[in-house]
């Protein structure tokens, strides 16, 4: 398995919000994650750089999974106890007040990959040169897209497109995705709204297709968004080679 992630702050954003982390641990499972902060000044910043560390430190301690039901106990378990943290920390300081942060993590190993999202930033595979992106937005307009009342081309260019439903450090209680995947896929890619948010699907798709590794292709996504316009934070990390 290769796997290769990168962080940029884009063109018109002063500050860098977003984080990624990919660690693996004694068994030879990987993690990889992708936050995306939010809240005033430097609190957003905190929050996806907090709650990264702190599930990596876990993931670093974790002993061999047994099956499929232990990893997603484990994934639940440890994003609320992660979710408790943040809203504590953010008691602490006037400054932490109202930060969260979007979390998306894709955890691969020997009994399978699973996909855990919290948020809006997403997780795709590509298998067989086609596309799928595996996560549901937590937002305002995909649960209006979910009702019909508005559709996925509508979505993409709606004005509140942005808005969360949910994140990690919100609220006490908050609705986690797991995923799991089949071991068929070509290419993960983990990705913040700086991407999804401005480059379609389809973009995505022939850029992923385009070819190279892991590293080049990382940095075709995050030139693309620059170039239409680098208006938010852009985070990618692209895994290979678990077929």
């Amino acid at each position: 398995m290769k796997y290769f992630g990168i962080s940029d702050i884009g063109l018109v954003r002063h500050t860098n919000q977003d984080c990624y982390s990919i660690t693996t641990n004694s068994v030879n499972d990987t993690l990889a994650i992708v936050c995306d902060g939010i809240g005033g000044g430097q609190s957003g910043d905190v929050a996806s750089q907090t709650v990264a560390h702190y599930f990596s430190e876990c993931f670093i301690k974790q002993k061999k999974f047994n099956n499929d039901t232990e990893v997603k106990t484990w994934l639940d378990t440890t994003v609320k106890e992660i979710n408790h943290f943040v809203l504590e920390l953010a008691k602490t300081k006037s400054v932490y007040h109202g930060m969260g942060t979007t979390l998306v993590a894709a955890l691969c190993t020997d009994i399978g990959t699973y996909v855990l999202n919290v948020g809006d930033s997403r997780a795709y595979q590509l298998v067989d040169e086609n596309l799928t992106c595996i996560t549901k937005d937590h937002t305002l307009v995909e649960n209006l897209v979910k009702r019909g009342i508005i559709s996925e081309a509508e979505a993409f260019n709606h004005p509140q497109r942005h808005v969360l439903t949910n994140a990690v450090g919100i609220e006490d209680h908050i609705k986690i995705d797991i995923f799991s995947l089949d071991s068929n896929y070509d290419l993960l890619l983990l990705c913040s709204d700086g991407l999804h948010g401005y480059c379609t699907d389809e973009e995505i798709k022939q850029i992923l297709l385009a070819g190279g590794n892991e590293v080049t292709i990382a940095e075709s996504l995050v030139n693309y968004a620059n170039n239409k316009g680098g208006y938010d934070n852009t985070t990618v990390v692209i895994i290979k080679g678990h077929a």
